[in-house]
């Protein structure tokens, strides 16, 4: 049975959720997941943030819309088809 380091999960989960709330915008949210890791984890995230961001924005390719969809057209109904 392997062991899992549950607190490296929740440091990643955590970081993961700082970067999102940065890069949506949500600056108060991002400043409260900053907190949190300071004072829980010890890793300070201010610094190194705005260089993870513009790392990931360069290489990023442009997100293409998605394609409308498509309606489905409907099987007859049973009674329709049966002919007596």
């Amino acid at each position: 049975m392997s062991s899992r380091d549950v607190e490296a999960d929740y440091l990643h989960a955590y970081l993961e959720q700082y970067i999102r709330a940065r890069q949506a915008g949500r600056t108060e949210e991002a400043s409260r997941i900053a907190q949190v890791l300071r004072s829980r984890f010890g890793h300070e995230v201010e610094a190194t943030s705005s260089q993870t961001e513009t790392a990931t924005d360069s290489t990023a390719a442009p997100r293409r819309p998605r394609p409308p969809k498509t309606k489905a057209t409907p099987a007859p109904a049973p009674e329709a088809t049966v002919h007596d």
